[in-house]
């Protein structure tokens, strides 16, 4: 009887990120976890975010598709939205990165057992 020996060897992609001078992995073995999981972080956004008064009349109805990085301690930092260009960005998407820049320190991410930076995409529906 033959045995073979199958050696996996899982890798976690990565680019360097020009706007924070961060190498940034959009796979992990572990993602970054908020503090008390994604229910608690769906309460802290809902919780602090406001409808901005410029749109208050407009009876906005749409979704954002911000991002931000957790470093390797835990912090956040490069906020962007995903789907325009920083010059483009509507009062909404100033409150979503308003609001990302009050989380607390997260779990960061790991690759291969060490801790790494992460892109964390976060998606609000108004």
């Amino acid at each position: 009887m033959k045995y073979f020996l199958l050696i996996l060897i899982f890798s976690c992609s990565s680019a360097f990120d020009r706007s924070t001078g961060l190498q940034v992995y959009k796979d992990s073995d572990e993602l970054p976890e908020f503090p008390g999981g994604g229910r608690e972080q769906h309460r802290f956004f809902y919780k602090l975010m406001s409808y901005p008064q410029e749109q208050a009349g407009e009876n906005f109805e749409g979704v954002i598709r911000g991002s931000f990085i957790i470093t390797k301690s835990g912090s956040s930092t490069g906020y962007r939205i995903e789907d325009r260009s920083e010059k483009d960005y509507t009062s909404l998407d100033k409150e979503f990165i308003r609001v990302a820049r009050l989380m607390p320190k997260w779990k960061p991410g790991r690759c291969n057992g060490k801790k790494v930076a992460v892109r964390v995409f976060y998606t609000i529906n108004f």
